[in-house]
Parts: C-alpha cells; sequence; structure tokens
C-alpha cells in the first residue's frame, strides 16, 4: 500500500493567505499608529488652545460690570501660540436678563489652525464675585504701549529709539514693545513726578529673553546717593531694585531669577516705603525684600526704559504696560493688577 508522504512548509495557497494576512496586520497597525499620532497631536493642540483660553476667561471676568453691559472685548482677534496657526480669539461679555442685571456670562472662543478647531469656556459673574482692576488712586504715569509711548495718565510721553511695537502680554499684535538689547530704548520725562518722593510703586509686564548683566529702567540724578533703578537679571543671577541711596538703605537684592522666567510673561511690580521697605513681587508672590527704605530725588533726569545709562547697556526682551504709583500698593492690589492682565 502506497502511502502519500506529507511534505512539510506551506503550499502556494497557504504562503499567499500568510502573506495576505500579514499585509492587512501591517495596514492596520499603520493606520491605527497614524490615528494615535493624530489624536496625540489634536490633544497637545487642545490643551494648549485651552490654557489660553482658560487664562482669558479669568482676565476677562474683571471686566463683568454690575449692573451687567453687554460688550465685545475681542472679536476674531489674532493670537500667538506655540504650536498653533491661524489662532484667533473672541471674547464676549452678555447677560442673562433684563430682570437679573447682577450677573454676566463670560464666554471666551479660541479657533486654530486649519482645518478649523475650535475650544469655548465660558463662566458667570456675580456682582460679589468682580473685583477692582484698573487701579488708579496715586497712578502717575500710565503706559500701555498700545501702539505707541504715550501715557494714559499724566503728560510725560515717551520718545522711542529703535524698539519695534510687538505682542504684548496678551499676545496681540502691537500691544507692547520690542527691545533687542543693541541699540533700542524709550526715553520718558519725570514732569509728573514729585521732586522728592518716598513711596513708590512701579509695576511692568516683562518678557526677558536673555538672562545676563541687562537693566529694564533706570533713573541716576546721581551714580550713588539718588538712584531709580531695575537690573532683571543682572550678573550672577541677581536681581536689584534700587531706589534712593543704594550705598545705604536704597537698594533690595537676591539671586533669584531662574531660567524658567526667560521668554515667558509676569508682572513684576517694585515697591518702597518707610513703613514696608522694599519689595519686588512676581506675579503677585514676593521675591524680594528688604526692611529699610529710602528716598528719590528726581533733578532733571529722564526715565530710560530699555537702557542703563551709566554702563550704557540695552535690556533684550519685551515690555507691556508700565505704571507709576507715589504709593506702596498692597499685596492684594498687585494680584488685582495681575489678575487683569496688560490694558
Amino acid at each position: 500500500m502506497n502511502r502519500r508522504r506529507h511534505q512539510s512548509g506551506f503550499t502556494a495557497v497557504e504562503l499567499l493567505i500568510t502573506l495576505f494576512v500579514a499585509a492587512a496586520f501591517l495596514i492596520a497597525s499603520y493606520q491605527l499608529f497614524n490615528v494615535v499620532i493624530k489624536d496625540g497631536g489634536n490633544a497637545r493642540s487642545e490643551s494648549r488652545a485651552s490654557n489660553v483660553a482658560y487664562d482669558y476667561m479669568r482676565r476677562y471676568t474683571n471686566a463683568a460690570t454690575v449692573p451687567c453691559n453687554p460688550s465685545t472685548p475681542l472679536n476674531n482677534s489674532p493670537v500667538n501660540i506655540a504650536g498653533l496657526t491661524n489662532v484667533k480669539i473672541s471674547v464676549a461679555i452678555t447677560c442673562l436678563t433684563d430682570t437679573v442685571d447682577s450677573v454676566s456670562k463670560v464666554d471666551v472662543t479660541i479657533a486654530y489652525n486649519s482645518p478649523q478647531q475650535t475650544v469655548k469656556y465660558s463662566t458667570y459673574v456675580t456682582g460679589s464675585a468682580v473685583p477692582s482692576t484698573d487701579i488708579t488712586d496715586g497712578l502717575l504715569n500710565w503706559w500701555k504701549f498700545n501702539g505707541n509711548a504715550n501715557t494714559s495718565v499724566g503728560t510725560a510721553n515717551g520718545t522711542v529709539t529703535n524698539a519695534v511695537p510687538a505682542p504684548g502680554q496678551d499676545e496681540l499684535e502691537n500691544t507692547g514693545y520690542a527691545f533687542n538689547g543693541s541699540n533700542t530704548k524709550i526715553n520718558f520725562p519725570l514732569t509728573d513726578l514729585p521732586s522728592s518722593m518716598n513711596e513708590i510703586t512701579i509695576s511692568v509686564w516683562l518678557k526677558p529673553s536673555i538672562a545676563n548683566d541687562t537693566t529694564v529702567f533706570t533713573a541716576i540724578p546721581d551714580e550713588t546717593s539718588n538712584r531709580l533703578n531695575l537690573h532683571l537679571p543682572y550678573v550672577s543671577n541677581a536681581v536689584y531694585w534700587d531706589f534712593g541711596n543704594i550705598s545705604t538703605t536704597g537698594r533690595v537684592t537676591g539671586t533669584v531669577f531662574q531660567t524658567s522666567w526667560l521668554n515667558n510673561w509676569a508682572l513684576y511690580t517694585m515697591t518702597s516705603g518707610a513703613s514696608t521697605g522694599q519689595k519686588v513681587y512676581r506675579n503677585g508672590s514676593l521675591i524680594l525684600t528688604s526692611p529699610t527704605a529710602s528716598s528719590f530725588s528726581k533733578n532733571t533726569k529722564t526715565l530710560d526704559v530699555g537702557y542703563y545709562l551709566a554702563g550704557n547697556k540695552y535690556w533684550t526682551g519685551s515690555m507691556d504696560d508700565f505704571r507709576i504709583y507715589d504709593r506702596v500698593l498692597t499685596q492684594q492690589e498687585i494680584f488685582s493688577l495681575y489678575n487683569a492682565g496688560a490694558k
């Protein structure tokens, strides 16, 4: 009896079936990989847009008034968000009904990329929750930098040298100024400051670009006994706030500057007063303090922003919403300025 010997291996049909199954598996795996990558990219984009939308929602809760006044602060305004394209933002404040005028609804919508995607955040604001935002008590000068260096308070308009309008803290075009570190500055007369100051607050939104020997602003009627300076940063990550006689009581300094602060907007606020000493805040949080204080006499010098007169040095970065007060703001007021954002 003859028996047919079983041949090991694949027949041609079996091989074709195996190759077909393998190819189908590879195609499915590739498609799944693409979906995962695409979904991951979409999630990152949505997260970035959501963070900005939430920040604007928080900021514009401060724009809601009592009684409610409907408005559209932003309507498809361009904004820069890293990694996204064609970004537009809209902010609308609406009222619930005519009979309930103590509640406002704040809607923030961000559209981005192509094909277009959107994220939206909303919140309700009651009259009891609306904080004070435009703190003007004691405000001597307020340079908003919205397309120019004119002051919104006082008479001291600035003279711009090579600094260029740029996106400000809200990332809208022409709402801040950029300084290149080599030949840019804005010069302000000190006409609105009293001849002698014992109390002061200076508040400014800054986005520093380098961490090496830079000065944000300076006014030096004389080199040692009478200075008004902010070095951010100076050498070795030091931050200097000078007000008055720096050889005795007029300086607070510390090696507090962090590299994570580079290329990020933050509100820096400097104060000095006899009962409070000297302090420096970042986004409302205290980073430097000294129990002593001094006084400043303006004489005839001017305020050079983005430039260090004594060292002929220039600042590198962007700047927005520069304010000078003739009093010491409380930390709560400083937090309010931070929450309100640049104007």
